[in-house]
């Protein structure tokens, strides 16, 4: 990897960093699940740029974490609750 690489890199993780910190400073207790997609690609691009990318726990790409954020009745209240 040449110098002018790796700080280019050093340089994208370091606006990819803020750039996480504001999206989760725009989490609202529902209608924001966008953004929580948005935070989860943003922290996995951090990752490989910085080489520690983690393994996924199953052969479709979703993670357990995901998975059990999807569980959380908080991250999939919807705006659209007890319409019929």
């Amino acid at each position: 990897m040449s110098q002018k690489t790796l700080i280019h890199d050093l340089v994208r993780a370091d606006v990819i960093r803020s750039e996480i910190e504001y999206a989760k400073s725009q989490l609202q207790p529902h209608d924001t699940g966008h953004i929580h997609t948005a935070i989860g690609w943003l922290e996995d691009r951090l990752d490989q740029l910085q080489g520690t990318q983690k393994e996924l726990d199953y052969p479709d790409g979703y993670s357990n974490e995901w998975r059990k954020q999807q569980q959380d009745p908080k991250h999939n209240q919807s705006a659209f609750k007890g319409r019929s």
